[in-house]
């Protein structure tokens, strides 16, 4: 198979470009009315938060995204910071980000590519640390748009299963529609994921357009590396929220639509089969990488996390921002900023010890505390978890990083990158001295929730038959989902029992109900006999419900079931994990009934007896 065909670019000519400066701007401008270009240059760039026109609309962190009402139509402008001196030397290398996304644009403008149409860009004559170094600005697209993450959930929430289908398969028509012109033409987003697609309803079907290609790569031909980065992009997507048989049915209809575009001898070896193959092989080195990228951003200064000095010797690492979003409901649509947590946490001793705080759990070593902070006009509840070290051992693993908050709070952002349901992980503070260490987690308290463990036993025999084993099985979906996706990151959870599963359930609407873990300081990456730990999950979990009779046989029996279908095979070797399961539940209850008496009495076996 070529690497590169025969180029199947064919440009349209040239805009008339109109090279001006404007203050410390130098512009080139596309083809535009006159009276367009003039409002353009007198727009105060270096102080767009006091033009009334203009309103931020996205804040990145290397720029920001304003959209500008003139006279003579509403245009989106996208200002660029500048940067430190090795990204300011990358730059003068690859060219400012404006005009790699000006030529993009360009490209997709001949190609017949839907895009956002440029027209204009600049670049500053002198960088200034607190100005903007250059300047993309396009026209406003069609409105109505939606990203295609946002379509795809609509119209798999159909209730009318043909009408999903139907909704589905337009959609995968126009993505395939879009990537093969894209391809053909020479243009590789560098970042294709679901949010740089948009959908635009168009006379009963739909189109879709590319935004943000300032990362855009541009070849003359059909390059195989880039095709096979954005398959691989698009599926790490699509393997959560697609059916194998909806990510085959787009891979068959993108080469259809392909090989007419490059030729049909050329377009011979592209083949859907050969393509779902590479991208089943390569998924899991891609998806390490993604995962590493954003873990490594928890521990740096940046957009998503900060750090404080705060009174008493503490020092805390912040949470600023969600970047996928919450994976449970929550009123609060955003976190403080930087100066927001420097005020709720100017006293310390209100959180630890104030009148409205609750009491969750106190042993010698840890508290565990419910604290009502105001944020936002409301009283925004956060669990605080205050350990205090004794020893040198507690000491040493502290500065090491080994602490088990310093754990808990690592472990939890690294399951939200990994789209894992997780209580969110807002802070570490920690305050240490020659002779002991002392820290706290803040976690986000989970509105209208309560812990599986007191649901199964309390509130699910109280409810009818039918309602009882709806809930029992949308449970257990969610619990196979979760731990399917914690086999395929290869983690396992060590103390995956009832009490540690929350389920929150929105308005006490039953249909809705979704589970979030807590308690995350269980989980560990796994590297030989990954398996063997799920199964030990499994029996943790197992044991925990001893004491629910409203939990059956056959209710563990069907989880177990669709775990196993989802890392076996659609007719799993269930007997053999169940009688491991059975075992390990066995010697878990018999611990317990040994070590807490009061905790959770034995009330017959949870296995096959």
């Amino acid at each position: 198979m070529p690497s590169r065909l025969a180029d199947t670019h064919r440009p349209s000519p040239g805009p008339v470009r109109d090279a001006s400066s404007s203050g410390r701007f130098r512009w080139c401008f596309a083809p535009a009315a006159p009276a367009l270009q003039q409002a353009i240059r007198e727009i105060p760039w270096d102080c767009l938060e006091s033009f009334p026109a203009a309103r931020r609309v996205k804040v990145a962190e290397n720029r920001d995204v304003y959209r500008i009402d003139l006279p003579a139509g509403v245009i989106y402008a996208k200002c660029y910071r500048a940067q430190g001196l090795v990204k300011q030397l990358v730059e003068r290398l690859r060219g400012p980000a404006a005009r790699r996304e000006w030529l993009a644009l360009r490209r997709a403008a001949d190609i017949g590519l839907q895009a956002p149409q440029a027209l204009a860009y600049a670049t500053a004559a002198t960088a200034k640390p607190d100005r903007y170094s250059a300047l993309l600005i396009t026209a406003a697209m069609a409105p109505g748009a939606r990203s295609l993450d946002e379509a795809w959930l609509a119209a798999a929430s159909q209730p009318d299963p043909p009408v999903a289908r139907r909704h589905k398969c337009r959609l995968i028509e126009a993505l395939a529609e879009l990537l093969s012109r894209a391809h053909a033409g020479g243009l590789f987003h560098r970042d294709l994921h679901v949010g740089n697609i948009l959908i635009f309803p168009h006379n009963g079907s739909v189109t879709a357009a590319m935004i943000d290609l300032h990362n855009a790569r541009l070849c003359k031909g059909l390059a195989l590396s880039g095709l096979h980065r954005n398959l691989v992009q698009l599926n790490q997507w699509f393997a959560r929220h697609a059916s194998r048989t909806d990510r085959l049915r787009f891979l068959k209809i993108y080469c259809r639509c392909l090989q007419p575009r490059i030729g049909r001898a050329a377009g011979q070896g592209y083949d859907h089969k050969v393509f779902a193959r590479h991208v089943l092989k390569v998924s899991h080195s891609y998806a390490a990488r993604l995962y590493a990228k954003r873990d490594r951003r928890i521990l740096k200064r940046n957009k998503y996390f900060t750090t404080l000095a705060l009174s008493g010797g503490w020092s805390a690492r912040l949470a600023l921002e969600i970047k996928h979003g919450r994976p449970y409901d929550h009123p609060l649509d955003h976190l403080p900023d930087k100066k927001g947590w420097r005020d709720l946490l100017a006293d310390l001793d209100v959180l630890l010890a104030g009148d409205a705080v609750r009491v969750l759990k106190n042993s010698s070593t840890r508290r565990v505390l419910q604290a009502d902070v105001p944020f936002a006009g409301r009283a925004w509840t956060l669990i605080a978890k205050h350990e205090q070290g004794k020893g040198v051992l507690s000491w040493l693993l502290a500065r090491l990083g080994r602490d088990p908050l310093q754990r808990e709070f690592l472990t939890g952002w690294q399951c939200l990158h990994r789209d894992l349901p997780v209580a969110l992980p807002l802070g570490l503070l920690i305050r240490q001295t020659p002779s002991r260490s002392e820290s706290i987690l803040l976690v986000e308290y989970l509105t209208d929730s309560c812990d599986l463990d007191t649901f199964a036993r309390l509130r699910l025999p109280e409810l009818p038959p039918d309602q009882a084993r709806s809930l029992k099985r949308l449970v257990c979906r969610q619990l196979a989902q979760t731990l399917r996706r914690m086999w395929t990151c290869r983690l396992a959870h060590r103390d995956l029992k009832a009490a540690n599963v929350r389920l929150q359930i929105p308005q006490g609407n039953l249909d809705a109900v979704k589970i979030v873990l807590v308690d995350v300081d269980g989980i560990r990456t796994v590297r030989f006999s990954l398996r063997k730990a799920l199964l030990r999950s499994l029996a943790r979990l197992d044991a925990s419900f001893a004491s629910s009779a409203a939990v059956t046989r056959t209710d563990r029996l069907r989880l177990l079931l669709a775990v196993l279908r989802g890392i076996d095979s659609p007719q799993p070797d269930w007997k053999d994990a169940w009688q491991q399961i059975r075992a390990m539940s066995l010697r878990d209850q018999a611990t317990i009934a040994k070590t807490l008496p009061w905790l959770q009495p034995i009330v017959g076996s949870a296995g096959a007896e």
